[in-house]
This record gives C-alpha cells, sequence and structure tokens, in this order.
C-alpha cells in the first residue's frame, strides 16, 4: 500500500499586525510506498480538505498535482490552486477545531486514497491575526532609506471622453463660440508672428504678419473652392484651382491655372493650360497650351492644343484641333479637330468643323464654312457660298466668294465679279494697245533732282517776319506759345 509521511506538516510564513496575511500556507510531505520507499522523481495528485470538527464538513478542499524529488519530498501553497471549491480566505480560523485530510491519487485519475484526517495545531492558527482584535501600535521606529525607483507600468487605455468644459474668456472651442464682439474678439496672434494652420500635424496654410496667404506641402499649388485639385497627388505640380471642382480630376497635370465653377474639371494629365470662367476647358484631359476664357469656352477640348478661346462658348466643341484662335461669342463654336484657323467676331467661323488655315474677322465671317481651308473673310457676314471652297477671299460687308481661288471685293452683287466692280486685267499684248504714250517721267527726271543739306538761320527768319524776340531765346512755355501767335499774326 503506498503512505505518505509527514516530515514539517506546516510551515508558515512570518506574520506582523501591520502585514497582509498570505491566504495560504506550505504544505510539504515524503511520499512512499507499501515498503516504506520513498517515490522518487514521480508525479503525483493530491486532494486537501479542510473540516470543521474531525468529520464536520467540509469547509474548503482543493486538487493539486506535485513532482517528488530525488528524496520523495514534495511541498506545495495549500490554499493557491486553481482547482479548488469554497474560499480559503473565508475559513474561520479564530474558532479553532479545523481539521485536514489527505487524499492520493498515484495516476491522477481522479482515483483519491484516503491518508487520514489530522487536527491543524497552533502554528495555522497564525492566520487568526488577519481578522483578530488589534493589539496596541508600538513606537514608530525610524524611516527607512529610500528605494530606487520602480519602471514605469504600461501606459493605461484611453478613458471616455469628458463632458464638454466651459470656455472661458479666452479661448475658442471646437464647437465654436457665442457671444463674440466682432472687431474685439479674434483668432490670431498679439506680436509679430505669422500663424499656422496644420493637418494630419502638417504645416498647410501661413499667414504672415503682412496678411500675406501662402501655402505649404500642397506640390508648391494653391487650391480654393470645394473640390478645387481634389485628386491632385501634390507632387510638384504647380497648379491653381480657384473655384468649386475647378481641377477636380487632375492627377499629375502641372503648371495649370484655372479660375471658375468646373473649370479644367476632367484634366488629369495635361499642363500649361489656362482657364477662366464656368466649364471653360471643362472637358480637357491631355491637352495643353491651351487658353480658355469665357463660359464653356473650349468646353469639349480633350486633347487639342495650343488653342486660345476668348469669349462665350467659344470654340466650344473642339475636341482636338489645334492652334486655333477664336475671339467672340461662339467664334469657331463648330470646330472638332480643324486647326490653325482665326475667328474673331461673333459667330465667326461659326459652322467651321475640320477646316484649317482659314481667317475670320467681322460678325459671322465665313460662317457657313465647315471643311474648306486657307480661305480669308473680312467683314460683317463676309463668306463663301459653299461649305468646301478652299483659297478663297471675301473682303468687305457682305461680300460672298462662290468659287475656290477666287477673290471678290464688295457686296453680294458681286458675286459674278472678280475685283470690285469690274474684272482685274492681267492683259499686257501691244496687239490690243492704242494711244500709247511715253511721257511718264522716269529716271531721267530722278537724275535731275539735287539733294541738299542746310541749317535754318532762325535770327534771320524772325527779322524777315518782323518778330522781335527769336524762338531760340524763349526761356519758358509762355514765352514760346507768345512767339507762335506772332508767328501766326505775321505769317497766317
Amino acid at each position: 500500500m503506498k503512505t505518505l509521511t509527514f516530515i514539517a506538516v506546516l510551515l508558515l510564513l512570518t506574520l506582523t499586525a501591520i502585514a497582509q496575511v498570505p491566504q495560504g500556507f506550505n504544505y510539504q510531505a515524503v511520499a512512499r510506498n507499501s515498503s516504506g520507499d520513498p517515490l522518487i522523481n514521480q508525479n503525483i495528485c493530491l486532494k486537501l480538505s479542510i473540516h470543521t470538527g474531525i468529520a464536520g464538513p467540509v469547509v474548503y478542499w482543493e486538487k493539486d498535482s506535485v513532482l517528488t524529488n530525488a528524496f520523495g519530498l514534495f511541498t506545495l501553497k495549500f490554499g493557491m490552486a486553481t482547482t479548488d471549491s469554497g474560499t480559503f480566505s473565508t475559513i474561520a480560523w479564530n474558532t479553532g477545531n479545523q481539521y485536514l485530510q489527505v487524499g492520493m491519487d498515484l495516476t491522477c485519475t481522479n482515483t483519491y486514497t484516503d491518508l487520514g484526517t489530522s487536527q491543524l495545531l497552533t502554528v495555522p492558527y497564525a492566520m487568526y491575526a488577519s481578522s483578530g482584535a488589534a493589539g496596541p501600535t508600538g513606537a514608530t521606529g525610524a524611516a527607512g532609506t529610500n528605494g530606487t525607483n520602480g519602471t514605469n507600468g504600461a501606459t493605461g487605455v484611453t478613458g471616455a471622453t469628458g463632458a464638454t468644459g466651459s470656455v472661458n474668456g479666452t479661448a475658442w472651442g471646437i464647437l465654436g463660440n457665442s457671444g463674440t464682439t466682432l472687431g474685439t474678439n479674434f483668432i490670431g496672434t498679439t506680436d509679430a508672428q505669422a500663424i499656422d494652420f496644420r493637418t494630419n500635424d502638417t504645416l498647410k496654410v501661413r499667414i504672415t504678419q503682412k496678411g500675406q496667404i501662402e501655402t505649404y506641402n500642397t506640390g508648391n499649388s494653391v487650391f480654393l473652392g470645394q473640390g478645387a485639385g481634389a485628386n491632385d497627388n501634390l507632387n510638384s505640380r504647380k497648379n491653381v484651382f480657384i473655384g468649386d471642382s475647378a481641377g477636380y480630376s487632375n492627377t499629375t497635370g502641372f503648371c495649370n491655372s484655372v479660375t471658375g465653377y468646373q473649370a479644367l474639371y476632367s484634366n488629369t494629365i495635361g499642363h500649361n493650360n489656362t482657364a477662366n470662367g464656368f466649364g471653360a476647358l471643362y472637358s480637357n484631359t491631355s491637352g495643353f497650351y491651351n487658353t480658355a476664357i469665357g463660359f464653356y469656352s473650349l468646353y469639349s477640348d480633350s486633347s487639342g492644343y495650343s488653342n486660345s478661346a476668348v469669349g462665350y462658348q467659344a470654340l466650344y466643341s473642339n475636341t482636338s484641333g489645334y492652334s486655333n484662335t477664336a475671339f467672340g461669342l461662339q467664334a469657331l463654336y463648330s470646330d472638332t479637330s480643324g486647326n490653325s484657323n482665326i475667328a474673331n467676331g461673333y459667330q465667326a467661323l461659326f459652322k467651321n468643323t475640320d477646316g484649317a488655315d482659314n481667317t475670320a474677322v467681322g460678325v459671322e465671317a465665313l460662317l457657313h464654312n465647315t471643311i474648306g481651308y486657307y480661305n480669308t473673310a473680312l467683314g460683317a457676314n463676309a463668306d463663301v457660298a459653299d461649305t468646301n471652297i478652299n483659297d478663297a477671299m471675301a473682303l468687305g460687308a457682305n461680300a460672298i466668294t462662290n468659287a475656290s481661288n477666287k477673290i471678290v471685293i464688295g457686296t453680294t452683287s458681286n458675286t459674278n465679279l472678280t475685283g470690285g466692280y469690274g474684272n482685274w486685267q492681267n492683259w499686257s499684248d501691244g496687239r490690243f494697245k492704242q494711244n500709247i504714250n511715253e511721257d511718264v517721267p522716269g529716271l531721267s527726271f530722278i537724275t535731275k533732282l539735287r539733294p541738299v543739306t542746310y541749317n535754318l538761320n532762325a535770327q534771320k527768319m524772325d527779322e524777315f517776319l518782323g518778330i522781335k524776340q527769336r524762338m531760340d531765346t524763349c526761356k519758358n512755355t509762355e514765352e514760346k506759345n507768345r512767339y507762335f501767335q506772332r508767328l501766326k499774326e505775321v505769317h497766317p
């Protein structure tokens, strides 16, 4: 049969009246087999129980697993096990009559052999000091030396946000202030220092003491307005976007200057564009070197370049045309891919779509040209009679050119004439000439001319004119005026 031999049944830590009593005590024993030999280096399981009275109720029990040493000795801290029943700290030690029952299981299969019950004597009852009456206070001892400071503990979790406190007269609340006085209360500095504004702890805006508004960490760009430059990657793009959604889609486009609602809205990589006006250059994505000034000017342009449009819907339909210049309301309105056209005036070159190298100056000049090229129209309603006439010229209000390579000067009554009121003649054949005279002065007349240089004698001229004061002696403006007045009188 297995036995458990006690060597030092209970070992209790020394307690004082002011110490915190440990809730437990040491238990030590030697485990032996039925032959009295120690069970060395072996895992065994124990069940320890506290009874009130030898056969009384169990007020506390626990299960422990221990390893014996080379002598069969093991030690455990009774009262500190993780598997237990009851509360060790509530055992009524002060009533006495507490018994310890020991059970052992060599196989740890929850089959315990009862090894007997014994009364707990003097030593455990030191536990009573934690609940007994306090003794008289002793004399204060000498102060001990200060111990070294311990390491800081880990930072605790952030507590809940407290209620909003009242705002005093010198602070601004994050939810706003009331009762402020215009001209008295302000946000800013009271010394000669600038004021900075940051987001994500990065400087974005600075107002200098001179009133300059400076931007920082924006890729040398300026954004002003809701959604302005919203997608710009801020990588030194040097853009200026002013207005709601101005330059909204821009990502890598650079050196663009934009002012107006949704101006250059769709631009992504286009560069060196200037747009000023509601929706100006709205559809541009990759075009460059364009200038659009006016409501919806160059609105449809996507990849065209080097175009200049000034006026309401000037070059409105242009998508890929380049090097066009339109000045005036709806000038070059329908042009989509034409290039190198110049339109100056209300609806000048209005219907042109693909025509190139045309010049139209005047209200509705070259209005009907669509695909013709190298045409010139100067004057209100100066135009071509067909959509695809080339190399033609119409000079004057209402002048209409009805064929390619033809010039018309004058009104619509001259549609069959070239050269105005009569056809220009280029004949030079002596068979058809009469009244030929050679009396036109030529080189002989020119060689008879005698070029000279001279100096004007102002004094003689004044004496001849009867003027006493000479012009070169006039000292001021008043005297010069009198001189010229006299000159008019004697030489009207």
